[in-house]
């Protein structure tokens, strides 16, 4: 009996044991919805079934069954997804929570705001580990043969990750940034690619089976947060809602501690070398540190090597009263890692770096900030100037902004490089990922001095940031800025340039390679203040040279608003663009402007060279476009005599191009004038104007409310083609001609006036096909009209004019005009079975007594 009892008072003491262990395991968080049946196994239970509202802790081992799924909120900041036949465990370690993956696929969204200062969360595949911070990850294992290396995806929908071997912590890590994927074979981390949108659905396609959304699981969350943990379970379940709030989370705990005293090497000249350790010089956590100069000085003519990053924050409050880096000697840096890093800190400096005729070699990036606040108090975030020389051997961006803000005080510059100063970079100069960044300077300066970036990307990178009262680049006299990936790409966000977006002022600019000096994806783009700017200028004696083949510019989705008297493209003042492609080139985008948007004066020239792309090309989208202006404006001031009219005409060539001067395929434009001529001389071997259908069968439209060619005074256009083309499209003149040419300018065309085919239509309102005055010469070698493809093409004229009959084409001869000024011959009017054009008005009028119009109807 008494053993028995014994028995018993041990079993419960085992129970009461056992139940204080489960007491005291740690809670990690809740489920907040099951399909099919998973399971959860802990060190003191069996495997037992996972519910909705159970509470899940750290070392639990979870398992999901053959089209099961599992939905977890982890620590209140955390959303997992666990699809079918997928076995994880969940552990905290040092700060660092991780998501042990040791079969089949997750996917993770964390809310960033919940985040401390410098903690991470990481998900841990069989050979590899990503660290992320406030980001949306796709990770599975891969099945492989028996003892075969395993293999990973990693695949990043919003945010970055950084990736290393599981193996080999210390490695440098790859970052990614979203969209995109990476392989991990083995210990081999892959090279990351772009997700495309295919690739995004099949992806999350297993991913999709019906869970409960059970939102007071998350009610602790505020409204931002939770939008951030849940974008995740929206791109699974599919429910509207927006994308979450970006902010920056201020440093927690900041304590007094004084920072460490500024460094300054040895001033005797002789190389000195710091002893290689994986701490920076200068780290701080969690602290609010001031420092009254700069942070760390090299003077000259020291001559001073790192082995290791500089500075390293996290969750802190710097104040520098001088500059973080100020080299006037010698600095080479042979550190993988970022130079300065940054994470949910609070910088104020004077400058990043300034360089006064200093030298700097860097092995990897100057500046990574995530989720950080840097305030520029100097001249410039960095400062190159007095023939110091940079290079960068990396190819990630100089500097690197995730989230956060940069600001920069009143007429500081971002990035500045004058005064014989030369920096040679392998990657882009400066990136944003969801960063505001404001100030009342440019981002990138170059005056009288050399920057060169190679082709790891355009010198700016922007995706879905917020840039404020920044003109993005100007480059100055004696300036020279090299590219081999473009200038500018804008994907997302808001930009908003109170002058320009890039200035060319007597210095040079090339791009090379295969992208577009200026890239603007899906983004809201605003440019002009004050007036008197432009998207693009190039001005006193500035010469830019394009040889991608590219679009100058590219603008697919978004926006695109130039404030009145704000050009689009201005190339004057005797300074020269050459391109091997063409101007512009739109897709489905919105662009609103005033003032000419394609400008050519001064004796500046745009000259398009083995090229037949168009100039300016819209597919698509809603354009009011020079509503008080030309959508291209040719003038110049020379003239001289032409041999062959006998006219006093502008001998100048603004324009030179292979290709039609205006394409709209689908597109919906509004302008005054399409194509303005005066005191010029332009060669055409294209359409100056074609309209045609995209590949949907969408016809374009184009709406002008003055003359819609204009030549007015001493210009000269001579074509071997068509001048203007309609396919399934419509043209509508308001008020004025479909082409005027007047005060001694001459017009001539090889080919016809107007094609229409194809049902299209040209409308006329109160106005005439074509309006010739004041001794000007018209000489067309085709018809006035040519109709071509399928039946049903119209033009309509309405005028209250008095005309004769020459040649079948009604005529309005006025101010003096002579009928026999007036040869119409041949076939004035081609395929006439295929359209038709409004009796018994005027299709021209000719005033003048010495204007004359010839057309041979050939």
């Amino acid at each position: 009996m008494g053993a028995r009892m014994l028995r018993q008072a041990l079993a419960a003491l085992l129970l009461a044991m056992l139940s204080a262990t489960d007491a005291l395991a740690t809670g990690a968080g809740v489920v907040t919805g099951v399909s099919g049946q998973v399971t959860v196994a802990r060190a003191t239970t069996p495997s037992l079934p996972l519910k909705f509202k159970d509470e899940v802790f750290l070392r639990d081992r979870i398992s999901t069954a053959e089209h099961s799924l599992a939905r977890l909120l982890l620590d209140q900041k955390a959303l997992l997804t666990v699809r079918e036949l997928s076995e994880l465990e969940i552990t905290e370690e040092a700060g660092r929570s991780a998501v042990n993956l040791e079969a089949g696929k997750i996917a993770i969204g964390v809310a960033r705001q919940r985040m401390r200062p410098g903690e991470v969360v990481e998900i841990r595949t069989q050979n590899a580990v990503a660290a992320i911070r406030g980001t949306v990850v796709v990770a599975e294992n891969l099945p492989v043969p028996p003892g075969s290396p395993p293999q990973s995806r990693i695949h990043v929908l919003s945010g970055y990750v950084d990736i290393t071997p599981r193996n080999n912590p210390g490695a440098p890590p790859v970052r990614m940034v979203a969209p995109a994927s990476i392989a991990i074979d083995g210990q081999s981390v892959g090279v990351p690619v772009t997700l495309t949108e295919t690739a995004h659905r099949q992806l999350l396609s297993d991913l999709h089976q019906m869970l409960p959304q059970h939102l007071d699981a998350m009610k602790t969350l505020t409204s931002g947060e939770f939008a951030r943990a849940s974008l995740l379970a929206r791109i699974i379940t599919g429910p509207a809602g927006s994308a979450g709030e970006k902010g920056l989370e201020a440093p927690v705990d900041p304590s007094t501690t004084p920072g460490k005293a500024p460094i300054t090497p040895p001033t005797a000249g002789v190389a000195v070398t710091v002893p290689s350790d994986p701490q920076p010089l200068f780290a701080y956590t969690d602290q609010t540190v001031r420092i009254a100069g700069d942070l760390y000085h090299v003077p000259p003519p020291a001559t001073q090597g790192l082995s290791t990053d500089l500075l390293r924050a996290a969750g802190s409050a710097l104040t520098i009263g001088g500059d973080i880096l100020d080299v006037r000697g010698s600095l080479d840096s042979a550190t993988s890692r970022a130079f300065v890093g940054l994470d949910g800190s609070r910088v104020t400096a004077q400058t990043l770096a300034r360089l006064d005729g200093g030298t700097v070699t860097l092995t990897g990036t100057l500046l990574d900030a995530v989720n950080s606040a840097f305030t520029v108090r100097g001249r410039a975030l960095l400062d190159v100037l007095s023939n110091a020389s940079l290079v960068s051997l990396g190819s990630s961006p100089l500097a690197s902004f995730t989230d956060g803000f940069l600001v920069l005080a009143h007429g500081a510059n971002g990035l500045s490089f004058a005064s014989g100063a030369t920096a040679t970079l392998g990657g882009g100069l400066f990136r944003s990922d969801g960063t505001g960044v404001t100030g009342l300077g440019d981002l990138v300066s170059v005056r009288a001095a050399t920057l060169s970036i190679g082709q790891g990307g355009p010198a700016l990178d922007f995706h879905d940031a917020v840039v404020i009262g920044l003109d993005p680049g100007s480059v100055g006299a004696g300036g020279r800025l090299d590219m081999g990936a473009g200038f500018a790409r804008v994907s997302g966000g808001t930009l908003f340039a109170p002058d320009h977006v890039l200035k060319v002022s007597a210095g040079h600019l090339t791009n090379a390679g295969t992208a577009s000096l200026l890239d603007f994806s899906h983004a809201t783009v605003r440019v002009g203040l004050f007036g008197g700017g432009a998207l693009f200028e190039s001005s006193a004696h500035g010469r830019v040279t394009d040889t991608t083949g590219q679009p100058l510019a590219r603008l697919d989705g978004g926006s695109l608003a130039l404030a009145p008297s704000t050009t689009g493209f201005l190339v004057g003042d005797r300074s020269r663009l050459d391109l091997q492609g063409g101007l512009l080139e739109a897709t489905d985008a919105t662009i609103t402007s005033s003032d000419d948007f394609v400008r050519a004066s001064g004796r500046g020239r745009i000259v398009q060279s083995a090229s037949t792309a168009p100039l300016v090309s819209f597919t698509g989208g809603t354009q009011r476009i020079a509503t008080a202006g030309s959508i291209v404006h040719l003038d110049g001031t020379a003239s001289a005599l032409d041999p062959t009219s006998g006219l006093v005409v502008g001998t100048e060539q603004p324009l030179a191009s292979g290709g039609a001067l205006l394409d709209l395929a689908g597109a919906r434009v509004t302008a005054r004038r399409a194509v303005t001529v005066d005191v010029a001389l332009l060669e055409a071997t294209a359409p100056l104007l074609q309209l045609r259908a995209d590949g949907n069968g969408n016809g374009a439209t184009l709406a002008t409310g003055a003359n819609t060619l204009d030549l007015t005074t001493k210009a000269k256009v001579d074509s071997t083609a068509t001048l203007f083309i309609l396919d399934r499209s419509r043209l509508v003149v308001n008020n004025a001609a479909l082409a005027a040419v007047a005060a001694g300018s001459y017009l001539h065309t090889a080919g016809d006036f107007v094609s229409l085919a194809n049902g299209s239509t040209l409308t006329i309102n109160n106005g005439v096909l074509l309006f010739a005055s004041g001794g000007a010469i018209v000489n067309i070698r085709g018809a006035l009209i040519a109709f071509s493809g399928t039946p049903g093409n119209t033009v309509s004229v309405s005028n209250q004019l008095a005309f004769v009959n020459i040649g079948g084409i009604p005529v309005a001869l006025t101010g003096g005009a002579m009928a026999g000024n007036v040869l119409i011959s041949g076939s004035p009017i081609k395929n006439a079975g295929l359209g038709s054009v409004t009796p018994n008005k005027a299709l021209i009028r000719v005033d003048g007594a010495a204007t004359r119009v010839t057309i041979s109807g050939n």
